[in-house]
């Protein structure tokens, strides 16, 4: 059986490069940033994952981070791509390999600077309900 944290990973990356919009706003969308990757970007991978099992199999609650990189436009430019990754995800079917999606819900975000005064930051969170 499929790893259901690395199906949903692939699933959310393959339908945040498959948006125009977005990726006309970003550099790349990563769990691994390569070196000298300019900024903006996305990054994704922090997750939690709980049993959520139902009566007919096995099921996961998942909550996963979007982090958003910019430097270029302050916080506008955070709170534009955070609104394009809101709107590729939230309430969308994910196609989750070997799994049933079931829900996507946004759940919380936030912005600042980071810690280099340079760069800004956004912090999205979305739950994930798959079977």
């Amino acid at each position: 059986m499929a790893s259901a944290e690395w199906e949903l990973q692939k699933a959310i990356y393959t339908a945040l490069t498959a948006d125009g919009t977005l990726m006309a706003l970003i550099n790349g969308v990563y769990d691994d940033v390569p070196e000298d990757t300019a900024i903006d970007y996305v990054t994704m991978g922090d997750d939690d994952f709980d049993p959520n099992d139902t009566k007919t199999g096995n099921g996961f609650e998942v909550t996963i981070t979007i982090s958003i990189w910019s430097e270029g436009g302050g916080r506008k430019s955070v709170k534009e791509i955070m609104g394009e990754t809101y709107r590729v995800l939230h309430g969308k079917s994910l196609a989750v390999a070997g799994f049933s999606h079931i829900h996507t819900y946004f759940e919380l975000s936030k912005t600042f600077r980071d810690q280099d005064e340079k760069t800004y930051r956004g912090i999205q969170t979305f739950r994930i309900y798959m079977e």
